[in-house]
């Protein structure tokens, strides 16, 4: 098993932006405590399971840091959120 580097920050605020706590994730992710501490890392699965799991789209994880739109996305529903989109000049 691979494990992967991933920044702490990014695996909390998916947490938190999906209303959940250490605990409810705990059951699926036994090292999430850890991984957020930085002590241990996780695998390319698990970081795509917990993706899924706090509806985060798999790439933020392994952003250097959360990008300003995307932290003021994070205030919408998951279900807006979610069909958010931006259209390119040339298509508008």
């Amino acid at each position: 098993m691979v494990k992967v580097d991933i920044n702490v920050e990014l695996l909390r605020w998916a947490r938190e932006r999906a209303g959940m706590t250490v605990g409810e994730l705990s059951a699926k992710f036994p090292k999430l405590d850890q991984w957020e501490q930085g002590v241990a890392k996780p695998t390319l699965k698990q970081v795509e399971d917990y993706a899924k799991a706090t509806q985060t789209p798999f790439g933020y994880m392994f952003l250097a840091k959360l990008a300003q739109r995307a932290a003021a996305d994070s205030r919408l529903p998951h279900h807006e959120w979610a069909l958010y989109r931006t259209i390119e000049p040339q298509f508008a």
